[in-house]
């Protein structure tokens, strides 16, 4: 492929994966923990206790909604400090984590009812 007149290569991901069962274990052991945490009513706070020893979490909402995000219990459903807005149509991630014990992320939304918080989190 050229590229303002110089050359690169592009990785070709068409070929089969590997057929070494040792392989497709160590893959597997690094797919997320997918969670789709149902907020079915506005204003109320939803959590989600990650695994133990999450190296990585993704959030977002299915739907193009603002999201109210906090790592304390009790302060998104009243709109309390501390928390962020996540703003509609973005992701929110972190990595280079090793949680220990006790971690939660805490949501809620204010618009209509039926939303859907989509979590992905690595061990």
């Amino acid at each position: 492929m050229m590229n303002n007149g110089r050359t690169r290569e592009v990785e070709d991901f068409t070929h089969e994966p590997p057929a070494d069962p040792k392989t497709l274990v160590a893959v597997a052991a690094y797919a997320p923990v997918i969670r789709n945490l149902e907020m079915p009513l506005a204003n109320k706070e939803y959590s989600y206790q990650f695994p133990a020893h999450t190296k990585k979490f993704l959030v977002q909402m299915r739907a193009a909604v603002d999201v109210r995000i906090a790592f304390v219990k009790d302060v998104v459903a009243d709109s309390q400090p501390p928390y962020f807005t996540l703003k509609a149509n973005i992701s929110y991630s972190e990595d280079e984590l090793d949680t220990q014990g006790d971690f939660h992320i805490y949501l809620a939304h204010s618009e209509i009812t039926g939303q859907v918080a989509e979590i992905l989190a690595w061990r």
